[in-house]
């Protein structure tokens, strides 16, 4: 996109020279003279702006696409991210749609006179990268058919710390028979963590503030000289720094620091049990669904973005010791594990990207909660 415009003001630039030169001894061509050595001077400092940002971030600016995560999002007070309502985007090619109440899907009654299934969750329970009739929730709708209905409450990003949030103030709305959370990867994000808060708040809420695309540079125009003026007047201190880009920053101070790994893994239990006492508060059925990464995930740092304390070379037995806590969480509280997701043969194949499953996955995913389902409400 960058470099189209790029290519498109040099165009520009050559046809102004030429007319230039075509008319010099008129007026004209005297004013259309200097209008191409002033795009030419542009030029130069945009090119030069664009290397000075290169050697400031490490980054090239025509590598920085848009997120268009903010078009389908907007930031909350306490759930940092929410999607926008009545809201419906392709990106490239894939179908996005909020309904009027927020989440990801068609239009649902507040009531209903069939057993109603709220699924909670993350990005892979809403479901990136596939359209909304892909996603693992609208396929357990379709296998379960008229007795049961499925409402997508997964939001990307949502640790265990927003899952408790939007239990405790939406399930109430919406009256559930059975609530179905798959939790773990984004809590994953925080294992390793030097001085990890306790709330999440120091390292997984900005790092979402920034995926969701809420941080301003994602808005700003871009061009270099437009974004090394932003970092001149940051570094000055004349221009707020967003969360998540002063979180960057720190991030190599505080790799150097001791970290607890276990404070966040009693972080994560802990969360748990709140987020079980919570749901049960409703008489719900609660049905834990194990998140599933493969040996390729981790390959080619393809993951650091997103979990970069962790080993790459560990995360798959990482999310392993995550999904076991789940495990023994669900057990101790007379809950449901979907231990069959973790048995099943799943290949990289089956992913559209590194966590997340591409629509047959989904569609085998689907077929195996429904299986648990039907196998007790028979």
């Amino acid at each position: 996109m960058i470099i189209n415009i790029y290519i498109t003001f040099f165009v520009v630039w050559l046809i102004l020279s030429a007319a230039a030169y075509r008319y010099k001894k008129a007026r004209f061509g005297k004013f259309l003279s200097m209008l191409a050595y002033i795009l030419f001077i542009l030029g130069c400092i945009e090119l030069a702006t664009v290397f000075g940002l290169y050697k400031t971030t490490g980054k090239w600016l025509f590598k920085e696409p848009y997120n268009y995560n903010a078009d389908l999002f907007d930031p909350h007070p306490y759930l940092l991210g929410v999607p926008k309502k009545s809201v419906q985007k392709a990106n490239y090619g894939i179908v996005y749609t909020h309904n009027s109440s927020g989440f990801r899907g068609e239009e649902f009654k507040a009531k209903s006179d069939k057993k109603r299934i709220i699924a909670i969750g993350g990005s892979t329970t809403y479901g990136v990268g596939v359209s909304d009739r892909q996603t693992w929730p609208f396929y357990l709708d379709s296998l379960l058919k008229d007795n049961f209905e499925v409402l997508n409450f997964g939001i990307p990003g949502h640790s265990t710390v927003e899952n408790i949030i939007l239990a405790s103030f939406y399930l109430s709305d919406y009256s559930p028979d059975i609530v179905i959370i798959q939790a773990g990867l984004n809590d994953l994000q925080s294992l390793n963590v030097p001085d990890l808060a306790s709330d999440y708040s120091d390292f997984h809420a900005p790092t979402l503030f920034g995926a969701l695309g809420f941080c301003y540079h994602n808005k700003l125009p871009k061009s270099g000289i437009v974004m090394l003026s932003v970092l001149f007047l940051e570094k000055c201190g004349w221009y707020p720094v967003c969360s998540f880009h002063k979180m960057e920053a720190d991030y190599k101070e505080k790799n150097k620091k001791s970290v607890n790994r276990e404070k966040a893994l009693y972080l994560y239990r802990r969360n748990l049990k709140t987020l079980i006492a919570v749901c049960k508060q409703f008489n719900v059925d609660i049905i834990f669904v194990p998140q599933i990464l493969v040996k390729e995930s981790s390959e080619k740092n393809r993951l650091k973005w997103w979990i970069p304390y962790s080993e790459n070379e560990s995360l798959q037995e990482d999310l392993i010791q995550y999904n076991e806590i789940v495990q023994q969480v669900a057990d101790s509280s007379n809950c449901i594990y979907a231990k069959e997701v973790s048995a099943e043969n799943w290949v990289y194949a089956d992913f559209v990207d590194p966590s997340h499953f591409n629509p047959v996955a989904n569609s085998r995913l689907a077929k195996i909660i429904s299986q648990i389902i039907l196998s007790r409400n028979e």
